[in-house]
């Protein structure tokens, strides 16, 4: 009876946990940077990484008019809001009074939304 030599090195992994496919997408430069910053910082294998990544990441969706919507009033009211503190004489100053006023009717606009957004569901 003949043996065969061992060779040595990882033995095969079976059939049913053995990766068959491959997964490739084009990125430019900019991304590819972003990525293998990622990766370092995770301390994970790149494979590992991009496998988490794709199966455990959060998917957000696109955006809808109306949530374009709010976003712009949120930086309006970001923008308003630097103003009166910026200003600071909101008790003496009737343009600040003005914009406070504003400030409170984009909260309040931005608060109905969300009310009924969920209330939809």
């Amino acid at each position: 009876m003949k043996t065969q030599k061992n060779k040595g090195g990882r033995p095969r992994a079976r059939e049913t946990r053995r990766k068959q496919f491959r997964v490739s997408m084009a990125i430019d430069i900019i991304d590819k940077q972003r990525l293998d910053h990622r990766i370092k910082k995770s301390g994970l294998r790149k494979a590992d990484y991009l496998r988490q990544a794709i199966f455990e990441g959060v998917i957000r969706e696109a955006l809808t008019p109306e949530d374009a919507h709010i976003i712009r009033q949120m930086y309006k009211l970001g923008q308003l809001l630097a103003l009166l503190f910026t200003q600071g004489h909101l008790n003496k100053d009737v343009n600040a009074r003005a914009e406070f006023a504003r400030a409170i009717a984009a909260i309040n606009e931005i608060n109905e939304y969300y009310l009924t957004k969920i209330s939809r569901k």
